[in-house]
């Protein structure tokens, strides 16, 4: 027999409140590995053929080091270093891009923090980092759409990976 979404959504959500009602939490989220890269590419995939974007999907682990990279077909040739360096930025910053980017307009604090790391900080939006409560995990970046649709792809992509993975219950970050 073969479990529907369905009936795996409800078998997680009873397995955490279970373990919430006797005070266990599931496993912490470790180091992102392969397969769960493959799995937020696949998610982001799924959100962007949804909107009809095509992107640039990027992993990376917690020192900004490349796990994968997923290009969907008809994306700009130029999505593939911009996925790849808002990955990077998410990880090496532990922080989204967009938020990275209000620190370094002129006159605050992060100003020309663009210009290091061999100029791949990047500082508008869709780069994540990804995490649960804890520490860092590894980050994502899209590239491909408007700002706007790459933070909505990768957003989507996190929380939906967080959520079926048990690792981040829906609205915890």
């Amino acid at each position: 027999m073969n479990a529907s979404a369905q009936d795996i959504d409800r078998i997680s959500v009873a397995v955490r409140t279970v373990l919430a009602e006797i005070g266990q939490t599931p496993a912490a989220l470790g180091p992102l590995g392969l397969k769960d890269a493959q799995r937020l590419a696949a998610l982001a995939a799924i959100k962007a053929a949804e909107i009809a974007v095509p992107v640039v999907i990027a992993v990376a682990d917690v020192s900004g080091g490349l796990i994968l990279v997923h290009r969907m077909d008809g994306t700009l040739p130029a999505s593939i270093d911009i996925a790849i360096n808002k990955a990077f930025t998410a990880a090496a910053f532990r922080t989204a891009t967009h938020d990275l980017g209000a620190l370094a307009q002129p006159g605050q604090p992060l100003y020309g923090i663009q210009s290091t790391n061999q100029g791949r900080v990047v500082i508008f939006g869709g780069g994540f980092p990804c995490r649960c409560g804890g520490p860092l995990a590894g980050a994502i970046g899209i590239s491909g759409g408007t700002v706007e649709e790459d933070m909505q792809i990768a957003s989507y992509a996190l929380r939906m990976f967080l959520e079926e993975s048990g690792f981040c219950p829906e609205g915890e970050k």
